[in-house]
């Protein structure tokens, strides 16, 4: 699926409808490229945002698989 998104600091960006074969592209303001998250103004809050949580999860995975591994065993695993 195709998307578009305006990039710009402008406060009333220039809107206009883009089409590819007839069918009308939908506007976002956040797209993911190449797992790299890209807002449409020169933020990187978005991306921040979702590598922030990615960590926190897998940090969460870990601390719940490893709660009745010894403590030698566990200073491996972080």
């Amino acid at each position: 699926m195709c998307e578009i998104m305006h990039i710009t600091r402008s406060k009333s960006p220039i809107d206009n409808p883009y089409a590819i074969h007839d069918e009308t592209l939908r506007a976002v303001l956040v797209a993911t490229h190449l797992d790299l998250d890209i807002a449409n103004n020169p933020s990187w809050n978005p991306h921040i945002n979702t590598i922030v949580n990615k960590a926190i999860s897998k940090l969460g995975f870990i601390k719940g698989n490893l709660k009745s591994i010894p403590q030698s065993i566990k200073s491996y695993a972080y």
